[in-house]
């Protein structure tokens, strides 16, 4: 199957912060981002095509919340998964703003934060012998790792 997407998604416990329409404040962690969107488990639901200003706090200032927005492309029940142990639901945006001082950084880190997840495949691949001959050859190791759901309300 042919590769759609222009840039691959890095996984990375960065912070994302939203107001619903109820007008309570949800902070919770990213499940996965690019340079054209991002992912998060939401505590509530939204409507696709819903415009959603968001606040992420990037790596490069830790300290501040940037202002970005976004469209909702699309926001699953993730209770209705089989094998569901958490509530909530899976969320997609897509960008429609992104600050020009957070455009260029975000495409650098997503690029860095790739090469360094391959680094790390390769690494279990040649040492712990994950991906072997008898196993199924992958563009990408998927490594167990607990998922951590926070938001908090204000």
């Amino acid at each position: 199957m042919e590769e759609r997407r222009r840039s691959f998604r890095v996984r990375r416990p960065l912070l994302l912060a939203f107001y619903h329409p109820s007008g309570k404040k949800y902070v919770v962690n990213l499940i996965d981002l690019n340079e054209e969107g991002l992912r998060f488990l939401s505590p509530v639901s939204f409507t696709e095509g819903q415009e959603l200003p968001i606040l992420l706090k990037l790596p490069s200032r830790p300290d501040k919340w940037q202002e970005f927005k976004a469209i909702v492309l699309e926001s699953k029940d993730i209770t209705k998964f089989p094998g569901a142990f958490v509530t909530g639901f899976r969320t997609r945006l897509k960008f429609t703003f992104v600050p020009e001082d957070s455009a260029s950084f975000l495409k650098d880190y997503c690029i860095f934060a790739s090469k360094q997840d391959q680094a790390l495949e390769r690494i279990y691949e040649k040492h712990l012998g994950i991906l072997e001959k008898d196993f199924e050859k992958r563009g990408s190791v998927r490594i167990p790792k607990p998922l951590i759901v926070m938001y908090a309300e204000s």
